[in-house]
């Protein structure tokens, strides 16, 4: 989900930051059972993942900080959806 967005093509920092942020969406407990079957649920992890993305170790990445919806932002939760069973 990152590579297609990211400017960095490192697979190593790719893989790195896909680890935190799921870690950090984990740390949160915001992927419980079902957290995909409502908007609310979809709408906190979309807002955790992008505030996560502004901390300076995904700078790398290419993001821009003043954007409300990158464009990894849909896709990594519907990536996400789909291991919510």
């Amino acid at each position: 989900m990152l590579r297609a967005h990211a400017k960095s093509t490192d697979e190593a920092y790719l893989a790195d930051c896909s680890r935190r942020l799921l870690a950090h969406l984990q740390k949160k407990n915001l992927m419980t059972h079902g957290w995909s079957n409502s908007k609310g649920g979809r709408m906190r992890v979309e807002q955790s993942l992008l505030a996560e993305s502004w901390n300076p170790q995904y700078s790398s990445l290419g993001f821009n900080p003043d954007d409300a919806e990158p464009p990894f932002l849909k896709a990594a939760v519907e990536e996400l959806e789909k291991t919510d069973a």
